[in-house]
Parts: structure tokens; C-alpha cells; sequence
């Protein structure tokens, strides 16, 4: 077993439609577009190839979340991110020699939400 350490700051633009159950509970989903800022890897060295992050510093990733209205001005949600674009390929050798192995490397997360909804005086619906 490896473990690689990764370290990715995005700058991220989701755009979700929501999906209204009732009034306080839905589901939002969409497409997100990310761009990577900064990176930092730590790689064992059986993990030969890692190209580099900053060739795909774009990403385009699919975003389905679970969502709850506390009042008309806050919610939470919870969120599951998946990239669909890859992030690098990771080559795998057996420490000697020949590649042994390829692994496409895509990013996923969970993210918590809070939103607070910022209304201008022009529209007080």
C-alpha cells in the first residue's frame, strides 16, 4: 500500500439547479468549473510519471447535494464533488524498473454547507 499526500487549492464555480421537495428541503446538482491555484504532492517513489498538476489546472466536475432551508435567509447542505476531468496519471513500477501499471487521478470530496442569501432592497419577495 502507498500513500500520496495531495494538497489542491481551487478556485470553484458551481452552477446548480435546485429541486425542491417541500419548502425547506432540496437537492441541488449541476456541473462545477474549478481552477487550480496552488498544489503540493508528496509521492512514494514506487509512483514513478506523476505528471504534473499545473497541466490540469482546469477542472470540470459533476456536484449533487442534499439541502435544508432554517429560515428564508439560511441554509445547509451536504455535497458530493466529482471531478471528471483527470488530475494526472500516476505510473506504478515495482521499485526497479518497467511500468507495471497506470492510475488516472480524479479528484472527490464531501464539503459541508452553510449559505446565508444576501437579498437586495430592490426585490423584496
Amino acid at each position: 500500500m502507498s500513500v500520496i499526500d495531495m494538497k489542491l487549492n481551487y478556485l470553484q464555480l458551481p452552477i446548480l439547479a435546485d429541486f425542491y421537495f417541500t419548502d425547506k428541503f432540496f437537492v441541488s446538482a449541476g456541473p462545477e468549473f474549478a481552477y487550480m491555484i496552488s498544489s503540493q504532492k508528496n509521492v512514494p517513489p514506487i509512483a514513478t510519471g506523476f505528471i504534473d498538476f499545473t497541466e490540469n489546472a482546469f477542472e470540470i466536475s459533476g456536484l449533487i447535494g442534499l439541502n435544508y432551508s432554517i429560515s428564508k435567509k439560511v441554509d445547509l447542505g451536504l455535497r458530493y464533488n466529482r471531478g471528471l476531468t483527470k488530475i494526472s496519471i500516476l505510473q506504478w513500477t515495482d521499485g526497479y524498473g518497467p511500468v507495471i501499471g497506470e492510475s488516472k487521478v480524479f479528484n472527490q470530496c464531501f464539503q459541508f454547507l452553510i449559505r446565508y442569501k444576501i437579498q437586495t432592497s430592490g426585490n423584496q419577495n
